[in-house]
C-alpha cells in the first residue's frame, strides 16, 4: 500500500513538473499571461503535494485517529500555499472568460481570502475538527467561486465573439464545476462524518492514512487540468514552430484576443488566407475600422477593401460580425 501511494504521488508530481514546464515554454513564446497564471499554479500545487510527500514519509504526519483534532502541521507554509494557488486559480478563471484583471483586483482577493484563511486556521489552540472544516472548506468555496464566477461572467458580462470562444471551454467547466463541489462533499465526509477509528487494525486504515490531506476529487480535477493543458500547449507549439509569434503592441487588444495570435495561423492556412490578407484579418479582429487598418498598414481604403472581400469569399462570409464568429468557432 504504501508503494503504490507513493508511485501514485511521485506520478502526480511529475504531471505537475511537465504541465508547468509546457505552460512556461508557452508564455515565452507568446506572452499570453494565462500560461504564465498556469505555470505558477501548478508549481505552487506541486509544492502543497511535496509537504503532504514530506510529512508521510519522515514519519511526522499524525496519526488518523486524531489527524483532524490536531492543527496544520506547517501554517507557515500551508497557508500561504493555500492563499497563493486559490488566488492563481482566480486569476486564470478571470483570464480565460477575457474578465478584466490587474494588479489591484489580484491584491484585494487574495487579502481578503488570506485573512479568512488565517482567521479560521487550525493553529495553536484553536484546533479540532470545525476549525479543520472551516480551513480546508474555505479553500474548497474559493476554487468553487473561482469557477461559478467564469461561468456567470461568460452568461452575463461577456461579448458574442467572446461567448464565440469562451463556448470551445464549456464542457471543461461544467466538469470542473461539478468536480469542485464533490470535492467539497469529499472534505465535510473525512472530516466531519467519517470515523476512522472502525477501520483499526485492517488494510484500510493505512489506506485511509494515506487519504488524509489528500483530496482524490481534488487530484482528479488536477490531473484533467494538467492532461488538458499539456494538449493545448503541444498544438500552440506546433504553430508557432513553423509562425512567427504576432502582437498587435496594444495591451488591452492582445488581451481581448488572449488566443489570436495561436489561432490565426492555422485559420489563415485552412482557408488559403496570403500574408498581407492575414494583416487585414487580424485588426479586423481587433476591431479596427476601415480607416484605421489602411493607417496601419499603410495603405489606402479601397485596398482594405478588396483585401476584406477576397477574405470573405474564402472563409464563406458576407459581413465582419459573421467574419469573426466563423474564426472564433475555428
Amino acid at each position: 500500500m504504501d508503494m503504490a501511494w507513493f508511485i501514485y504521488t511521485i506520478s502526480l508530481m511529475l504531471l505537475m513538473i511537465i504541465a508547468c514546464s509546457t505552460c512556461f515554454m508557452v508564455w515565452v513564446l507568446t506572452s499570453r499571461r494565462d500560461w504564465l497564471v498556469a505555470a505558477a499554479a501548478f508549481v505552487c500545487y506541486v509544492l502543497e503535494v511535496s509537504v503532504i510527500f514530506y510529512g508521510e514519509y519522515m514519519g511526522d504526519k499524525p496519526y488518523l485517529t486524531g489527524y483532524f483534532n490536531d492543527g496544520l502541521q506547517w501554517p507557515w507554509l500551508t497557508i500561504p500555499l493555500d492563499v497563493i494557488l486559490v488566488t492563481l486559480v482566480w486569476s486564470w478563471a478571470r483570464e480565460r472568460v477575457h474578465a478584466p484583471l490587474g494588479r489591484r483586483q489580484v491584491a484585494i482577493f487574495a487579502v481578503v481570502f488570506g485573512v479568512v484563511a488565517v482567521a479560521v486556521a487550525p493553529i495553536g489552540s484553536l484546533t479540532g475538527a470545525w476549525r479543520n472544516m472551516l480551513f480546508w472548506g474555505w479553500r474548497d468555496l474559493g476554487v468553487i467561486f473561482s469557477v461559478w464566477f467564469g461561468y456567470w461572467w461568460y452568461q452575463k458580462r461577456a461579448s458574442k465573439n467572446e461567448r464565440v470562444d469562451i463556448e470551445r471551454s464549456k464542457p471543461f467547466f461544467r466538469v470542473v464545476a461539478v468536480l469542485s463541489l464533490v470535492m467539497l462533499c469529499e472534505d465535510i465526509f473525512f472530516i466531519m462524518i467519517f470515523h476512522p477509528e472502525t477501520t483499526a487494525g485492517t488494510p484500510l486504515h493505512s489506506f485511509f492514512w494515506h487519504l488524509t490531506e489528500r483530496n482524490m476529487t481534488e487530484n482528479a480535477i488536477v490531473i484533467i487540468c494538467a492532461v488538458r493543458t499539456i494538449m493545448g500547449a503541444r498544438d500552440l507549439m506546433m504553430v508557432y514552430a513553423q509562425h512567427p509569434a504576432e502582437s498587435s503592441g496594444d495591451h488591452e487588444a492582445d488581451r481581448y484576443s488572449s488566443d489570436i495570435g495561436a489561432r490565426l495561423p492555422r485559420f489563415c492556412d485552412q482557408y488559403a488566407i496570403s500574408q498581407r490578407e492575414r494583416e487585414v484579418l487580424r485588426l479586423v479582429l481587433l476591431k479596427k475600422s476601415t480607416q484605421e487598418i489602411a493607417s496601419d498598414l499603410f495603405i489606402s481604403t479601397g485596398t482594405v477593401k478588396a483585401h476584406l472581400h477576397r477574405i470573405y469569399s474564402k472563409v464563406g462570409t458576407t459581413n465582419r460580425q459573421d467574419l469573426a464568429t466563423a474564426f472564433w468557432k475555428f
